[in-house]
């Protein structure tokens, strides 16, 4: 588990680093206790690289950033910016599927509100085939009824900083 968040809140931002496995580790993220997750894709899929392959970009959500462009395997720094809220609980995890140890370096911006926001939709991606194949169908979706405003009043914003590794499916927990 990378953060287990208590809310109401909104993750503002979430950056990783790794080296390899962008198509065999899953980023699953789960809404408010909700039975199954919300985002389950590929890490390289969620940060917009698509088939393992790195390469530097920038958007207004998302960037990345390796001195590897156009190659496999290779590391690079990921951030997201997309705003994903929440009203009771964010549960952010990294499954590794590779038969290998994975490193992961990450951390998770966020910030808590006072009350619950009733004017937000919740951030979803799925992704629709093997993750050993090259080829997929990442659907991604962002929901909002309304823009979130810059104008709340927030608590001041926490990060998760951490560092580990694991291997196989089951999950290693992490220092927060």
């Amino acid at each position: 588990m990378l953060a287990d968040i208590r809310g109401p809140g909104a993750i503002t931002h979430i950056w990783m680093a790794q080296s390899n496995h962008y198509r065999e580790c899953l980023l699953k993220i789960t809404w408010d206790n909700a039975r199954s997750p919300s985002v389950l894709v590929p890490l390289g899929d969620f940060f917009g690289l698509g088939h393992g392959m790195v390469n530097s970009f920038q958007s207004l959500f998302f960037t990345a950033s390796t001195r590897g462009n156009n190659q496999f395997n290779q590391g690079c720094a990921l951030n997201a910016y997309v705003p994903m809220p929440f009203k009771e609980r964010a549960v952010v995890e990294l499954v590794n599927q590779s038969r290998e140890v994975h490193r992961q370096y990450f951390y998770i911006d966020y910030e808590t509100f006072a009350m619950p926001q009733n004017d937000f939709g919740y951030s979803t991606r799925s992704f629709a085939g093997p993750t050993h194949l090259a080829a997929g169908d990442m659907k991604s979706m962002l929901t909002h009824r309304k823009p979130i405003s810059s104008t709340r009043k927030n608590s001041p914003g926490k990060i998760i900083m951490s560092s580990w590794k694991q291997k196989g499916v089951g999950i290693i927990s992490a220092a927060t």
